[in-house]
C-alpha cells in the first residue's frame, strides 16, 4: 500500500488527519475507486468511528463508492460547506479487466471510449475527481494498493490501525475503547429483557 511522499505513512496519516481535525474540518471521506474494496472501506469506517469519536473529538469518517456516489454527493462535496478532507482508495489496475462496450445508439455518448479497459476508465475517474476535488478545497490523501491479496490488505490493515492508535493518542481519547457502543448496548438489551 503506498501513500505518495509518505516515509511513514501511518504517522504521516495520523499527522495529517490531527491537523485538518484542529483545523476544523469535520468529516474524512474513504472514496473507494473499486467496488470490490467497498468492504475495507467499511471496515475504516468502522475503525476510525469507534476509536476516535469520543469526547466531542475526531473527525466522522464516511465511505463512498466512486463513482456512483460522485452522481449523489459529488456535487455536495465539490461546492458544498468545506468541512471534508477526503481518502481516496484504489486499486492499481489500469491496464486490467474488462474493457468498455459501444452501446447501440451511443445513450451515453461514451462509445468513443469502446474498447478502453475499465481501470483506465476508473485511474481517469480518480485523477480527474482528486484534482478537482483539491481545487475545490477539499485535501485529499490516496492509498493505493498494487494487488488485493492477503499480504497487501494486511499491510493496508495494520497501517490503519498503526494510524488510529496514534490519531487517538493525538486526540487525547482511548482508541483502544467504545463507552458510546456499551451505552446503546445496555439500553437495547434492556428494552429485550436482558437486564
Amino acid at each position: 500500500m503506498t501513500d505518495a511522499g509518505a516515509d511513514h505513512p501511518a504517522l504521516a496519516y495520523a499527522g495529517d488527519r490531527f491537523a485538518f481535525h484542529e483545523a476544523g474540518y469535520t468529516v474524512e471521506l474513504m472514496s473507494v475507486m473499486e467496488p470490490k474494496l467497498r468492504g475495507f472501506g467499511f471496515w475504516w469506517q468502522q475503525l476510525f468511528g469507534e476509536s476516535e469519536g469520543k469526547e466531542g473529538k475526531g473527525l466522522f469518517p464516511v465511505t463512498l463508492q466512486y463513482t456512483t456516489d460522485l452522481h449523489s454527493v459529488g456535487q455536495y462535496v465539490q461546492e458544498g460547506k468545506r468541512l471534508f478532507v477526503e481518502s481516496f482508495l484504489r486499486l492499481d489496475d489500469a491496464a486490467s479487466g474488462l474493457t468498455l462496450d459501444e452501446e447501440e445508439g451511443n445513450p451515453d455518448r461514451l462509445n468513443d471510449l469502446a474498447g478502453t479497459p475499465y481501470g483506465t476508465a476508473n485511474r481517469a475517474a480518480w485523477e480527474g475527481t482528486a484534482e478537482a476535488h483539491r481545487e475545490g478545497e477539499v485535501p485529499n490523501w490516496t492509498w493505493t494498493l498494487p494487488r488485493v491479496d492477503a499480504e497487501v490488505l494486511g499491510e493496508a490493515i495494520y497501517t490503519f490501525e498503526h494510524a488510529v492508535a496514534v490519531g487517538g493518542t493525538l486526540l487525547e481519547v482511548d482508541p483502544f475503547d467504545q463507552p458510546g457502543v456499551e451505552a446503546y448496548k445496555k439500553k437495547m438489551f434492556r428494552l429485550l429483557g436482558r437486564d
